[in-house]
C-alpha cells in the first residue's frame, strides 16, 4: 500500500486537530508507540455516548522533543471503503488519479481544506458500517494510535430536560510519542465536544425540465426574479411536549426558518412548503415579514421573512401533522422563496465586486421538557450579483468630449435574464428594467456634457450589441459612420461547499472572484476602444467629415461609395448642364 510522508500536512485540520507544517534539524525518526492519547474537553451535563473509529495509522513519525514534523499514513483497511464513500464525486476522482488511490486517509489529510473534512466527517458519520469502534468519554482517553473520527450517539432521552444537543463528528490525530503538538504550536490529540444542531442549507436555484435546480451562475438584471431553496430536516421531536393549540410556550413545539434579505432585495412570496417532497397546506404553516430591524451592512433595510411551522410539528387541527402519530424525524424540507432584484443592489464592476447576500437561521426547540428553549442554527448565506456598463464619447483625436450621441443596447445572449435578443426600454420607478423588440421603441442611451454614457447598470453577465442611432451635431451621420459593436460581461464564480448538504453534488452557492469586460468586437470602423483606467468603459469616437473614416473594411467601403455616389452626381450635374448650353446654342 502506498503511503504518504507529509511535512505539516496535517495542518489542514488545525482547527479540527491541529497538524502543523514545519522540520527542524533535530527531528528523529521514532517508532511509532502502540498507544497515545486523546482528551475531549467540554462541560456537559449529561454523559454522553462517544464512539471513536480508527481511520489511519502511523508507519512512522519524525518527532523532535514534544514536536511532530512529519510521518507516513495507512489506511486502516477495514474502513477504506467508507473512507471513499464519504468522498464527493470530484474528490474521489482526484484520488483514482493520484497516487494514492489505495490509500485514500493520506490524500484526504493531505488535499482536503478545513470546509472539505467537516463535510467528510459528516460523510463519515451518516455512512454506516465503519468498524473498530471504541468508546470514549469526555476528559482523557488512551487509544490505539492513529487518526480518528469521533461520534457521539448519546441517545435522545438522555438529553431530555438539558438544553444540550448531540456533537458534530470530530476529526482528530492521537498524540504520537512524546509530540504532543505540531511545528506550528498546535496541540495533538485534543479537541473541544462540539455541539450540533439540525442545519438548515440554502441555495440560489433556477428552473430546469423537472423542477428547479443549482444555480450555478448567480447574475441577474435589476427586476429579475431571484429564486432561493431553502433545505433542512424535521427535528427529533420524539418524546418532547406538544401543544396543538399553540397556547403553552413550554409545550409548543418550535421550528421556524427564517429568511433575512439584504436591502437589494425584494421579497415576493413563498412559492411551496414542501416535507419529504410533499407540498404541505397553508394550514401547517404561516409566513410573515417585517423590515430587518438592527440589521448592519448590506442587510440593513432588507427584510426578514419567517417560515413557521409550528401548526406542522404541533399536530394543530387542520393540519397534515395532525393526521401522523409522530411527526417523523429527519424528513427532508423544502421551501422555496422568490424574490426580485431591486433598485438597491450593489453593483459589481472588474475593480470592485459587490455581493447582494441573503442569510437563513433555522430556529427549533432543544428541550423536550421546554419547548420554549431553542436553538438557533446558522445557515448558509448565499450572494447574487448585478453589473454595469460605460461609455465615453469623443472626438476622433480623442481628447474632445461629445454631447448628443445617442446609443441604442440589445441583449444578444445572458446567464439568466430571459429577455435574450431584445433592446434595453426603459427603467421603472423600482429601477426594473423592460425590454423591447423594436429599435425604435428602444431606450436612447445618451452622452451628456463630459461625454459620458452612464445608466447602463442593473444588468445581467452576457453579451450586449451597442449601436449608435445618432451622432453629435456636427459630425457625420450615425448612418454614414455605422458604429456598432459588441461587449461581454464575464464574471468567475467559486462554489462555497460549506454549507452544502452532503448528498448534493452540485449547490447553488458561489461567489464572484472577479469580473473581465471583454475587448469590444465586432467595430469595423475601429471607432471604439477599452478604456484604460476605467475597466467597465468603452471610448467611442466620431468622426468630423469623410476623411477621418478608415479606407479600408465596411466603414471605409461605405466611405469611398458615398465619395463615388457624390462623384457621379456630380459628373450628371456637369453633364446635363453642357447638354443645356449645346441646346441653347
Amino acid at each position: 500500500m502506498k503511503k504518504k510522508r507529509m511535512i505539516a500536512a496535517l495542518g489542514a485540520l488545525a482547527v479540527i486537530a491541529g497538524m502543523g507544517i514545519g522540520a527542524t534539524a533535530n527531528a528523529a525518526e521514532i517508532t511509532v508507540p502502540d498507544s497515545g492519547k486523546i482528551t475531549i474537553a467540554g462541560t456537559t451535563s449529561v454523559q454522553h455516548h462517544l464512539v471513536g473509529y480508527r481511520l489511519a495509522t502511523y508507519a512512522s513519525a519524525d518527532v523532535d522533543g514534544t514536536t511532530l514534523n512529519s510521518f507516513t499514513m495507512t489506511t486502516e483497511a477495514g474502513n477504506k471503503d467508507k473512507v471513499v464513500a464519504a468522498l464527493t464525486a470530484e474528490q474521489n476522482t482526484a484520488l483514482q488519479a493520484s497516487a494514492y488511490k489505495d490509500n485514500p486517509m493520506a490524500w484526504v489529510v493531505g488535499n482536503m481544506t478545513e470546509a472539505q473534512l467537516r463535510q467528510f466527517a459528516m460523510n463519515l458519520q451518516q455512512n454506516a458500517g465503519l468498524t473498530g469502534g471504541v468508546d470514549f468519554q469526555i476528559g482523557e482517553n488512551t487509544v490505539p494510535t492513529g487518526y480518528y473520527l469521533i461520534t457521539d450517539q448519546t441517545d435522545a432521552a438522555a438529553l431530555a430536560g438539558k438544553p444540550e444537543t448531540v456533537s458534530n463528528p470530530m476529526l482528530l490525530s492521537s498524540t504520537v510519542g512524546d509530540a504532543t503538538a505540531d511545528a506550528a504550536g498546535n496541540t495533538l490529540g485534543t479537541v473541544n465536544l462540539k455541539n450540533s444542531s439540525t442545519e438548515i442549507h440554502k441555495q440560489v436555484v433556477k428552473a430546469g425540465d423537472a423542477g428547479y435546480v443549482s444555480n450555478e451562475k448567480p447574475d441577474y438584471a435589476v427586476g429579475d426574479e431571484v429564486v432561493y431553496e431553502l433545505t433542512s430536516t424535521t427535528p427529533n421531536f420524539a418524546g418532547y411536549n406538544i401543544d396543538p393549540t399553540l397556547q403553552d410556550a413550554k409545550k409548543t413545539r418550535a421550528f421556524k426558518i427564517v429568511d433575512t434579505m439584504s436591502k437589494g432585495l425584494t421579497y415576493n412570496s413563498i412559492e411551496s412548503v414542501k416535507v419529504n417532497g410533499v407540498a404541505l397546506k397553508d394550514t401547517d404553516y404561516t409566513v410573515t415579514s417585517a423590515a430587518a430591524a438592527d440589521a448592519a451592512g448590506a442587510y440593513q433595510g432588507g427584510t426578514v421573512v419567517a417560515i413557521d411551522l409550528a401548526k406542522y410539528v404541533n399536530k394543530a387541527p387542520g393540519s397534515t401533522g395532525e393526521k401522523l402519530a409522530e411527526i417523523p424525524a429527519g424528513m427532508p424540507v423544502s421551501v422555496i422563496v422568490k424574490a426580485t432584484l431591486n433598485k438597491n443592489a450593489l453593483i459589481s464592476t472588474p475593480e470592485a465586486i459587490q455581493a447582494n447576500p441573503n442569510k437563513v437561521d433555522l430556529e427549533f426547540s432543544h428541550n423536550p421538557s421546554d419547548t420554549s428553549q431553542k436553538t438557533t442554527t446558522p445557515g448558509g448565506e448565499v450572494n447574487v450579483y448585478t453589473f454595469k456598463l460605460q461609455m465615453l464619447k469623443t472626438d476622433k483625436s480623442g481628447k474632445t468630449p461629445l454631447k448628443g450621441a445617442e446609443f441604442t443596447i440589445k441583449t444578444t445572449a445572458a446567464d439568466n435574464n430571459q429577455n435574450v435578443n431584445k433592446y434595453l426600454a426603459a427603467k421603472d420607478k423600482d429601477g426594473k428594467w423592460t425590454y423591447t423588440d423594436n429599435e425604435d421603441d428602444a431606450m436612447r442611451f445618451t452622452s451628456d456634457d463630459t461625454g459620458v454614457i452612464a445608466g447602463i447598470d442593473g444588468i445581467d453577465a452576457g453579451t450586449y450589441e451597442i449601436h449608435e442611432t445618432k451622432a453629435p451635431e456636427g459630425f457625420l451621420r450615425a448612418d454614414l459612420q455605422a458604429i456598432k459593436f459588441t461587449v461581454t460581461v464575464t464574471p468567475t464564480y467559486q462554489a462555497d461547499t460549506s454549507t452544502k448538504p452532503a448528498a448534493s453534488t452540485v449547490w447553488g452557492d458561489h461567489t464572484a472572484t472577479t469580473e473581465v469586460v471583454e475587448e469590444a468586437t465586432g467595430d469595423t470602423g475601429n471607432m471604439v476602444a477599452k478604456d484604460g483606467k476605467i475597466l467597465y468603459q468603452f471610448d467611442v469616437a466620431n468622426a468630423k467629415n469623410l476623411t477621418e473614416l478608415p479606407l479600408t473594411g465596411a466603414t471605409g467601403m461605405r466611405a469611398l461609395t458615398i465619395v463615388a455616389i457624390v462623384a457621379i452626381g456630380a459628373g450628371l450635374l456637369l453633364m446635363v448642364r453642357a447638354r443645356r448650353l449645346h441646346v441653347t446654342q
